[in-house]
């Protein structure tokens, strides 16, 4: 009965919390209840675990009865006597392989989604754009600098729109050379291909940008609502070298290096230059991909072949989101929480196993007496313990993720990650591996332990052992 309502509780509680977050509708506290919701949730699936677990293992014991090998029926039937309190090592270690998943999720999507801010937010690993005095940047070749890996060039200028529902609607109208902007941010959390008509030759029957040859054109989620334009449609856009149609090949929430707030619409740079032939369109924006040390080689070359130029560095924002006194404390609290759940899944397991060995000493002396051997005295702990592990660290694993979709939303990882982003769930899967990996690896050390300890053991002593 207190089983159940548990389980009821946790379950109401799930649904609330995914639907309301931790903050209550009517106050600006936190709701105590919906706090403790992942909390109940781990209770009441280690309960559920605690009552199922004894039926599926009477089910195998029955199955292996009918084999002729002693091993796997003995194993079997005696996992399957165990009373309640010999199978709480199960719950422990469901509980902890579950803290542990979530404590990794959670520093796997900080982690993630701040390389994913910082690639959203500069575009590139440096961001070098023109002073305020002079809007467009002097002849640079970002090429000939140290430790630079690839560059391109981007021309980002205020413009205004008319097409759809909308006239004269102000947009971010920004131009970028496709073949060396996908070069910057490939193999990248920013990584972009741009659609087959960015990289296509345009026609040479019209003239690129007239109404019946419009140049292709990416434009935001945030435009295409507000102008009603879907994919295929045209519609003009004036920017500072003069207006041209477009049509609409893509729709996209945002854009490495584009402010996420603002709409856009984003064009071929070459076919810009095509659409207007006696302008010289010259570059706003360079987008350049280095590792961090080429920081000051970049930063000298600029000093001298510019004044008032800006450069922003990637890894800079990477640095100031990790060292964030939140951030660190958050990122230690969790570190922590993976680094106990990994002691306390792996002693739950060595004391279980421990403590059924030493429950069985004079079980397993009699059957040496009977000529079980030191690789079936193995086998008798392994399969004993083996469902109990593998269903405790598959029910964690599942259990640990399912905690994580319910309360990441809740978190106020915003505050860490930037208050742009639409968070995402990120799993390192190696963590997760190294939280099924040690149990097993120190159930192995303690079956190779008791195995050798038994066949020391003294077997007339261990046999007359417990007897009045």
């Amino acid at each position: 009965m207190l089983d159940g309502l548990v389980v009821t509780i946790a379950a109401i509680g799930a649904v609330v919390l995914r639907g309301r977050g931790l903050r209550a509708e009517a106050s600006s506290g936190v709701d105590p209840y919906l706090a403790a919701v992942p909390v109940l949730v781990g209770l009441a699936a280690g309960l559920v675990a605690l009552r199922l677990y004894p039926l599926p293992i009477r089910l195998l014991a029955m199955a292996a009865s009918t084999l002729r090998d002693l091993v796997p029926s003995l194993a079997l039937r005696n996992a399957a006597r165990e009373t309640t309190s010999g199978h709480l090592p199960l719950v422990v270690l469901l509980l902890a392989t579950a803290m542990g998943v979530f404590s990794s999720v959670i520093l796997s999507t900080i982690e993630h989604e701040q390389q994913v801010t910082s690639w959203r937010r500069v575009g590139a690993d440096f961001r070098i754009e023109a002073g305020t005095s002079d809007p467009v940047l002097p002849p640079l070749d970002p090429g000939a600098i140290p430790g630079v890996e690839a560059w391109t060039a981007a021309y980002l200028v205020d413009g205004r729109i008319d097409g759809g529902s909308v006239q004269r609607e102000p947009v971010l109208f920004a131009a970028v050379e496709p073949g060396p902007h996908e070069r910057v941010l490939a193999d990248t959390p920013g990584e972009r291909h741009l659609p087959p008509p960015f990289h296509a030759t345009l026609g040479a029957a019209a003239l690129p940008g007239s109404i019946d040859e419009p140049l292709p054109a990416i434009i935001s989620e945030t435009l295409a609502s507000r102008a009603s334009l879907r994919r295929g449609e045209a519609f003009m856009a004036a920017t500072p070298i003069g207006d041209a149609s477009f049509r609409v090949v893509g729709v996209r929430a945002g854009f490495p290096g584009l402010p996420p707030d603002r709409p856009f619409v984003l064009a071929p740079y070459p076919a810009l230059r095509q659409a207007f032939p006696t302008e010289t369109i010259r570059a706003t924006t360079l987008f350049v991909r280095a590792p961090a040390a080429a920081g000051p080689a970049i930063a000298s070359a600029i000093e001298r072949d510019g004044t008032g130029i800006r450069i922003e560095s990637r890894h800079d924002m990477i640095s100031t989101l990790r060292d964030a006194p939140l951030t660190v404390a958050v990122t230690a609290g969790f570190a922590a929480s993976l680094g106990v759940a990994l002691c306390f899944s792996a002693l739950a397991l060595a004391a279980g196993s421990a403590l059924a060995l030493a429950a069985r000493k004079r079980q397993l002396a009699v059957l040496r007496t009977l000529g079980l051997q030191r690789r079936q005295l193995v086998s008798l702990i392994v399969v004993e313990h083996a469902p109990m592990t593998v269903l405790a660290i598959l029910g964690g694993v599942v259990l640990g993720l399912g905690i994580a979709w319910l309360a990441g939303p809740a978190l106020g990882l915003g505050a860490i990650i930037g208050p742009d982003n639409a968070i995402r769930s990120h799993i390192d899967w190696a963590q997760v591996l190294l939280l099924g990996v040690a149990p097993v690896a120190l159930l192995a050390v303690v079956v190779a332990g008791g195995a050798w300890l038994v066949q020391r053991a003294d077997l007339a002593r261990q046999v007359r052992w417990s007897e009045p």
